[in-house]
């Protein structure tokens, strides 16, 4: 049973084969669920610490005895804050611990109950999938909701400080929502960026991120959000959960998104080794991702007419991949972009898709073979730095930004 207190409303839904079903005939106000958590802490609670902390996490049990004719052995709890926190916001799971048989459970409480609860499903959350606004082809939306339809394992969105993972990371969390409203959905950050409906959103220290990790496999969660794996404990932590039967989507600081096996490696050379962890069902995929600024229309020039002088290497590799004549780069500003030379900003990225061949290459330790291989076989995406030179060709991104946004624009290999 979970009771989600909100800032001025609360919902009960409860799990009932497997899926999260809501108490309609139950209306609460957020008060109301407050004290209601309270009581369960400090009245029924037989096993709980001194004091009920309306901000702090806490466990407790309710023995089978203190509920009469229910057939409950016991009732385990875990309660706390979540958002929004400052305005009240908070959480208890309850979890139901029958008799093997449930033949002790009294049938008149169970028809009266059942008369009362008038279970439906979680309302859906509106909106659509907006990852192609944001720059993503048609290829990459597809790959992206083929990873997600997996219903464990862990996805790494990788990429610097800046380059759009979070928001990424709430589009994909929104679509979930939307597509599953009956499963659990429960996000670790520091702190709470964007509220997404229908989810358990934890705010926490960086420190506590392994900690809270373990503590929201106790909530009865379907997937896991860690907004960011920094150190060994949290990222083993998100490795249990995956293993366990959770979808885990996260974001890591690495450039590249098969770079991800060293980073890992190098906060633990043997829990974290390829060997231990890659397997394409316990990492289900990888996505490395950039921002890059697209350049206003209006006041773009041709690249021989901005002046600027290009590196001869640039210049070289650059022609290697097509004709200049289609090449722009920025302008003076005008009054469309507000004398910016820029239109917008968009995401590119690369994603991966894992399978078998890919992860036994990468535990048989040549990465780079791995990743080629991979990018060459039908349907797969190509690397990021190549988006960027399709941008660059079509006269939207200066190569110039392609480069420092992104990486050197390499010299086109012969296929």
């Amino acid at each position: 049973m979970h009771l989600l207190i909100r800032e001025r409303t609360a919902e009960v839904q409860i799990r009932v084969k497997g899926d999260l079903k809501t108490a309609k005939g139950i209306s609460l106000h957020a008060d109301q669920a407050e004290r209601l958590a309270r009581a369960m802490y400090t009245g029924l609670a037989t096993v709980k610490e001194a004091t009920y902390n309306p901000l702090s996490f806490q466990d407790a049990q309710i023995a089978g005895y203190v509920l009469p004719r229910s057939g409950l052995t016991s009732v385990r709890i875990i309660r706390g804050p979540s958002w929004p926190a400052e305005s009240g916001g908070g959480f208890l799971v309850a979890r139901l611990q029958y008799e093997g048989t449930r033949r002790e459970i009294d049938p008149c409480v169970a028809r009266a109950a059942a008369k009362r609860l008038k279970l439906a499903t979680p309302e859906r959350p509106s909106g659509e999938f907006h990852l192609g606004r944001m720059g993503f082809t048609p290829l990459q939306v597809a790959l992206i909701e083929r990873i997600m339809r997996n219903p464990q394992g862990i996805f790494f969105v990788t990429g610097p400080t800046g380059s759009g993972k979070t928001t990424t990371l709430y589009e994909i969390m929104m679509e979930l929502a939307r597509q599953y409203p009956e499963q659990r959905l429960i996000t670790i950050e520091n702190p709470v960026e964007y509220p997404i409906q229908g989810s358990l959103q934890l705010s926490t220290e960086s420190e506590r991120f392994g900690e809270m990790l373990r503590m929201a496999l106790r909530m009865d969660p379907d997937t896991i959000l860690p907004s960011e794996i920094r150190g060994v404990e949290e990222a083993i932590a998100a490795f249990q959960a995956a293993q366990t039967g959770h979808r885990v989507p996260t974001t890591l600081h690495v450039n590249d998104p098969y770079e991800v096996f060293a980073r890992l490696a190098g906060l633990d050379h043997v829990r974290l080794a390829p060997a231990m962890i890659a397997h394409h069902r316990l990492i289900i995929g990888l996505m490395a991702q950039r921002r890059v600024p697209i350049l206003c229309p209006h006041c773009s020039v041709p690249l021989a007419q901005s002046g600027r002088r290009l590196p001869a290497y640039l210049l070289s590799a650059l022609r290697t991949w097509g004709d200049l004549a289609t090449v722009r780069a920025r302008g003076d500003g005008c009054e469309h972009c507000d004398g910016s030379n820029i239109a917008h900003e968009q995401a590119i990225a690369e994603v991966v898709v894992t399978d078998e061949v890919l992860m036994h290459a990468v535990r048989e330790g040549d990465v780079l073979r791995a990743a080629r291989k991979h990018r060459a076989k039908p349907g797969a995406d190509k690397p990021m730095i190549e988006h960027a030179i399709d941008l660059v060709f079509a006269g939207r991104l200066d190569p110039d930004d392609a480069e420092q946004k992104v990486e050197p624009i390499p010299v086109k290999e012969l296929q």
